[in-house]
């Protein structure tokens, strides 16, 4: 799983006062993973391109466009863009076992 370092060097936040929220955003973005794919947890533990996969997803196309729309900051984009639904779609075709 990524970390709130790996998310504050992606975003190249220098400060601590959103830590708690990126943390909440982290979180979120496994749970909206777990939500979507079957077996998320099993499958993340024993396939590490899999979870290489999530990770990429959650620090790149989940947590950014959720950290900009804090504070009330939303711009009316309601969809996934194509490359996040591309990337989940592919998460989504990985089986246990």
């Amino acid at each position: 799983m990524i970390t709130i370092d790996d998310v504050k060097a992606y975003l190249r936040i220098p400060y601590a006062d959103d830590d708690t929220f990126i943390t909440s955003l982290i979180t979120a973005g496994y749970d909206y993973l777990r939500d979507a794919v079957d077996d998320f947890d099993d499958i993340y533990k024993a396939n590490t391109i899999f979870a290489g996969k999530a990770d990429l997803w959650v620090e790149t196309m989940y947590v950014p466009p959720a950290y900009e729309r804090r504070e009330g900051a939303y711009d009316g984009e309601n969809e996934m863009n194509y490359a996040s639904r591309a990337m989940l779609t592919q998460l989504q075709l990985y089986k246990k076992g």
